[in-house]
């Protein structure tokens, strides 16, 4: 009978003082999820830090773009290594989602070679 009359003064407390911290705090995680999900929560970005996918450096998402249409930990990547990338490779499509890159990225073509210079031996002596 004991633990019965102490199993009620525990609920009734609960009931006066209302839910507890822990359950509060889940409740809050919850409903800001639910807001993210539904794109009502205003999130810091720019304070939010993801690794560059051609460097593998991690920076601030203010500092990278997503120039294709890669997701997960292939979408982000700094300018200036999607740019060398590109020059390096002489495409302008993602190998990944065989997407074009966005716009503003240029390919640099290497200077042609010359074709007239060819490496000819030639003999001196004759003999």
């Amino acid at each position: 009978m004991e633990n019965t009359s102490k199993d009620l003064e525990k609920s009734e407390a609960s009931e006066i003082t209302g839910p507890s911290s822990t359950e509060t705090t889940t409740n809050e995680v919850l409903d800001l999820n639910e807001d993210l999900e539904a794109g009502l929560a205003e999130t810091d970005e720019e304070h939010v830090q993801v690794e560059c996918r051609i460097c593998q450096e991690e920076d601030f998402m203010d500092k990278l773009e997503a120039p294709c249409l890669c997701n997960g930990t292939l979408k982000f990547a700094h300018r200036d290594c999607i740019q060398r990338w590109i020059n390096e490779r002489l495409s302008m499509i993602c190998e990944i989602c065989k997407q074009p890159y966005q716009p503003d990225y240029t390919m640099v073509l290497p200077p042609p070679q010359d074709v007239q210079a060819e490496d000819v031996t030639i003999g001196i002596r004759q003999g």
